[in-house]
């Protein structure tokens, strides 16, 4: 984060401030072979430090946002802290399901929100990286759950499952603009560091098909282990979390 001379009205607590150089996607989610990779270009764009706007954000809000989400966000996406490692058998072809759960249940909701959060800075921001992509409406929804921890009617409109790659050894980056239906339910796709995320923001309920994959306090899944390389869309990544659905019945 850095101090800039802007000035301007701040996109979360609508204060004319100082603004400062916000993160879209944390920091601590790019090294320095990063790639971003976007829809409309056929080759990766190098972002060793990340996006970042300053037209968007006050400090004061930054900060707010990093501490509620981006912070836990790093421990246990990035560093695997509190993440416990398991593994099912498919009831169909008796191969191994490796899954890892989380310590504190708490740490679903928060994880989910981190994820929403995300898509906001995404949807609001007017860079390169992001100008394709929209919440349109939901944006405000996802403003009011980032400042208000009793407002609860967000839950109605996202949801999130994980699939993280154990394949790769660098950092990448992919918010597509595209939705992708699942079921007839609208979903956005994101890619931070070396896990796949499906965020489903729909007024339409998540597709029964895929619980218990969604992150919540009653799961016993944070993501699914799988691998980037030979996995041509979301498919079979969809195929992947029905699996499990059905092995732990």
């Amino acid at each position: 984060m850095t101090i800039n001379k802007n000035q301007g009205v701040c996109k979360l607590c609508n204060k004319f401030k100082q603004l400062i150089e916000a993160h879209i996607i944390p920091r601590s989610f790019y090294e320095l072979h990063s790639r971003v990779y976007m829809d409309k270009y056929n080759y990766p764009l190098k972002r060793p430090i990340g996006t970042y706007d300053t037209n968007i954000l006050c400090k004061e809000c930054d900060n707010l946002i990093a501490n509620k989400f981006d912070t836990i966000a790093k421990e246990v996406l990035i560093d695997k802290k509190h993440c416990i490692k398991d593994t099912l058998k498919d009831c169909y072809s008796n191969e191994k399901i490796n899954f890892m759960r989380l310590s504190d249940q708490s740490y679903y909701e928060r994880i989910t929100k981190f994820f929403i959060s995300v898509l906001w800075r995404a949807s609001i921001s007017s860079q390169k990286d992001f100008e394709d992509f929209t919440l349109n409406w939901y944006e405000d929804i996802a403003k009011k759950m980032i400042l208000d921890d009793q407002y609860t009617e967000w839950e109605k409109y996202f949801a999130v499952c994980i699939c993280n790659f154990n394949d790769i050894n660098y950092k990448l980056q992919l918010i597509s603009p595209k939705r992708i239906k699942m079921d007839g339910v609208s979903f956005y796709t994101l890619i931070l560091g070396g896990i796949k995320v499906f965020v489903k923001v729909d007024k339409l309920r998540e597709p029964i098909s895929l619980q218990p994959c969604y992150l919540n306090s009653r799961s016993s899944l944070l993501m699914l282990e799988t691998k980037l390389r030979g996995t041509k869309d979301h498919n079979s990544l969809v195929e992947l979390l029905r699996s499990f659905k059905t092995s732990i019945k």
